[in-house]
């Protein structure tokens, strides 16, 4: 797949060891096979935060805390987002696939996210060895002065993510819209090959009253979080890092007893 222009026309936001955030200088060059439909958005967690999440009842907004070129300690004081608060959300993975991210999946319906959400952004792009993947940022805030920027020392631009390639939206003539998102893409200045494929990331910028209402709007279910335990990309996401071994590789069924248990131990420990 190209891009317009030379191979070294992409944008460099931020760089650490082998990861690079980076925006494409232009829209991408793509094909509609590239792009997949999809009808919901998830949130996976462990077993922990899944606990805390339902006794709140709520799922509290966290300044990113990731690699990324829009980390608050990345920002310069006066950028738009310096403050930004998200929820990190991603396309709902196939009935019965694992997940890396954790035990508990919280599944929010598009079409309801873009009622509320109204705008949508191209953050960045981020490329590793064997990966890209790339965020789009949904808000009500309107960013367009930074569209109408450049990346220089003012920080990472946004882009809206219609105009560059990375989301397509075609109204049905029925009432309602049909959502399309990138499987494949380039890589930063077209240099390497996705082997472990393109991923994309929905990051919510919300307020505590959003997250309230994005839990009443959510619902359950459970992923095999056991293959954590094994290294390569199915190792745990969140514990691979810290080298310890994840705590909670549950089958789905596991995790749902053991999510009962921690929040009705009352019953659990009931014999009858």
């Amino acid at each position: 797949m190209e891009t317009h222009g030379s191979p070294s026309t992409d944008i460099e936001l931020h760089k650490n060891n082998d990861l690079t955030s980076w925006q494409p200088r232009q829209p991408l060059i793509v094909q509609q096979w590239d792009y997949k439909e999809i009808y919901y958005i998830s949130r996976v967690v462990h077993m922990d935060d899944a606990v805390k999440v339902m006794r709140e009842k709520k799922m509290s907004p966290r300044p990113i805390t990731h690699f990324s070129a829009y980390h608050r300690n990345n920002l310069p004081s006066e950028h738009p987002c310096k403050d930004l608060k998200i929820l990190w959300f991603a396309p709902t993975l196939e009935f019965g696939a694992p997940s890396y991210y954790g035990n508990v999946e919280f599944i929010l319906d598009l079409s309801w996210a873009l009622q509320k959400w109204r705008k949508s952004y191209l953050m960045e792009m981020v490329t590793g060895k064997t990966y890209t993947l790339y965020r789009i940022l949904l808000t009500n805030t309107n960013y367009d002065e930074l569209f109408q920027g450049s990346s220089n020392s003012n920080g990472p631009i946004l882009r809206p993510a219609n105009v560059t390639g990375h989301w397509q939206r075609q109204d049905t003539g029925y009432g309602y819209t049909r959502n399309y998102v990138l499987t494949n893409c380039p890589r930063f200045n077209n240099q390497g090959y996705n082997m472990q494929g393109l991923t994309v990331e929905f990051l919510i910028e919300a307020t505590e009253d959003d997250a309230k209402e994005v839990f009443n709007k959510s619902f359950l279910t459970f992923r095999d979080h056991r293959p954590a335990l094994c290294e390569g990309p199915t190792a745990c996401h969140r514990f691979v890092r810290r080298k310890k071994n994840c705590p909670y590789p549950y089958s789905p069924f596991d995790a749902q007893a053991e999510l009962f248990r921690q929040l009705h131990p009352s019953f659990a420990t009931n014999t009858w």
